[in-house]
């Protein structure tokens, strides 16, 4: 007995001897004599054990594509006494807020409540496909494609609707006076003209005298009548041809007007413009032939696509 333990204890020494003359290299072979010390485990990757396995641990980093942030849901606290209604709750709570807007009204193209994507959100949230509903009636509707920049082939290129940080919108219940949800621009003033928006789209289009010394170079000399007539045109209208035949105005001139003095003209004029987008918001249509929403005492709730609770409102 004793000669075995003397044995083993001259194997110990020459190992420690060769694994010191080595550099610190284990010679192969002799891997299981040495195990690893404290301090080069700390250089591992951090591991969460499970039941029968491990698996690396890795921090709640934020998805900036569109989807929610990777942290857990009850990042969001709801507060009482909407609390009960966020069940289940979704990733994108406190991403989007509601307002009632026109909710009361009887009119279904009046009809309308307000979403605003927070400014704090870290990428822009696609909305199409979630859906909004009344608790109370049970009703749901949902949110459907939309165009970013209306232009005269909108019709064809429709895509899923998508709110920026800071973005609101306004869901009417209605169908859309253009047969699409569009989005607010410099422009839109001029859709005014010809048709009845609720809300209000505002006129808030480039002054028609500013256009014209700005892309009107090779017509302010033209004895000063095209700017007299243009000077007299109210900011967001149109003129029509029998207004510019009665006129007589030089060619140019009608030209100018005609090119972009309207809603097509001042979108090809505008739309590469960093503020183009500024003002207003989006305006979507859930074409719903009927009410959605009561007058008092209302619960409305916005789920996301796979049915969790983003937001609630109650009046």
């Amino acid at each position: 007995m004793r000669f075995n333990v003397f044995l083993i204890l001259i194997l110990v020494g020459v190992g420690g001897i060769i694994y010191y003359k080595d550099g610190g290299h284990v010679p192969e072979g002799m891997v299981g004599w040495f195990e690893k010390s404290e301090d080069i485990a700390e250089d591992e990757p951090e591991t969460a054990a499970t039941s029968g396995s491990s698996q690396t641990a890795t921090p709640n980093t934020p998805i900036l594509s569109g989807e929610p942030n990777s942290e857990p849901v009850g990042t969001f606290t709801p507060s009482p006494p909407l609390a009960e209604y966020y069940e289940p709750l979704s990733p994108y709570a406190g991403r989007v807020t509601l307002k009632k807007g026109g909710a009361s009204a009887t009119d279904v193209d009046k009809e309308y409540i307000e979403l605003v994507a927070a400014s704090s959100n870290d990428a822009a949230l696609t909305i199409s496909d979630w859906t909004i509903e009344s608790v109370p009636t049970q009703r749901t509707e949902e949110i459907p494609q939309g165009i970013r920049t209306l232009e005269s082939t909108y019709y064809r290129s429709t895509k899923p609707l998508t709110l920026l940080p800071g973005e609101q919108a306004y869901l009417v219940t209605g169908k859309s006076p253009l047969f699409v949800s569009f989005r607010e621009n410099r422009c839109t003033g001029y859709l005014t003209n010809t048709r009845t928006f609720t809300p209000n789209l505002g006129k808030r289009c480039p002054l028609p005298t500013d256009e014209l010394l700005r892309y009107g170079e090779n017509i302010r000399d033209d004895d000063d009548r095209c700017y007299t007539f243009v000077s007299d045109i109210r900011q967001c209208e149109t003129t029509s041809d029998a207004e510019l035949d009665a006129a007589r105005l030089p060619m140019s001139c009608d030209q100018f007007i005609e090119n972009t003095l309207s809603y097509d003209g001042c979108v090809d004029t505008h739309k590469t413009d960093t503020d183009f987008f500024t003002s207003g918001g989006w305006r979507i249509y859930l074409g719903a032939s009927r009410e959605l929403w009561l007058s008092t005492h209302e619960t409305i709730r916005l789920r996301d696509a796979d049915g969790g609770v983003v937001a609630v409102l109650q009046y």
